[in-house]
């Protein structure tokens, strides 16, 4: 496929022309929107780092709900770039599946090329910082987990003897190697 080096349409008319304008700048409007998103969902991430150093489950909650809310509309968004490349696709006689925006880019000519090729290049930053703050969140969370599991691991040897076999073969229950100080009920 070679980019062709005007935006017009498949037959060269002018409406085909506008409404191909039209679609390249749809095209922009959702990559900007996402960008937004994502630059949001990035902000919510760097939050959630400090609220689980600080172990605060309603303001984890109430993060969790807002990301939970930025990935759904960004899902939406997906799906309307997904329809206007197909769109595009079409209206440039080219085959839409596999279609990635840089090649995109080729055929947009030079102004609408060169906004998708910096939008890109945007969305693609934000994303590698994304994944770089998850990938440190996820690396909090699953210390956090191992701790606790450790301190419910101790609290259970203080509180329950432990098992051993006798002589013969029976399980026999020594004394408890710890004891509750105070059962408040």
């Amino acid at each position: 496929m070679t980019p062709i080096t005007s935006i017009t349409g498949t037959n060269g008319d002018v409406e085909g022309e506008r409404e191909l304008v039209s679609l390249w700048e749809a095209l922009a409007d959702v990559l900007r929107k996402e960008t937004v998103l994502y630059r949001e969902l990035y902000e919510l991430c760097e939050h959630e780092r400090d609220v689980l150093v600080n172990f605060s489950t309603p303001e984890l909650l109430e993060n969790n709900s807002r990301k939970e809310t930025i990935i759904l509309k960004a899902r939406l968004l997906d799906e309307s770039r997904a329809k206007l490349v197909a769109r595009i696709a079409e209206a440039l006689g080219i085959e839409a599946d596999g279609i990635d925006l840089t090649t995109l880019a080729g055929y947009a000519g030079r102004r609408h090329g060169a906004v998708l090729r910096e939008l890109q290049a945007v969305l693609r930053e934000i994303l590698v910082r994304l994944d770089e703050r998850n990938e440190r969140n996820k690396v909090l969370v699953s210390s956090s987990i191992q701790h606790v599991q450790k301190s419910i691991e101790f609290i259970s040897r203080l509180v329950t003897p432990p098992s051993c076999y006798g002589t013969d073969g029976e399980m026999r229950s020594t004394d408890a190697t710890g004891r509750i100080v105070c059962r408040k009920e």
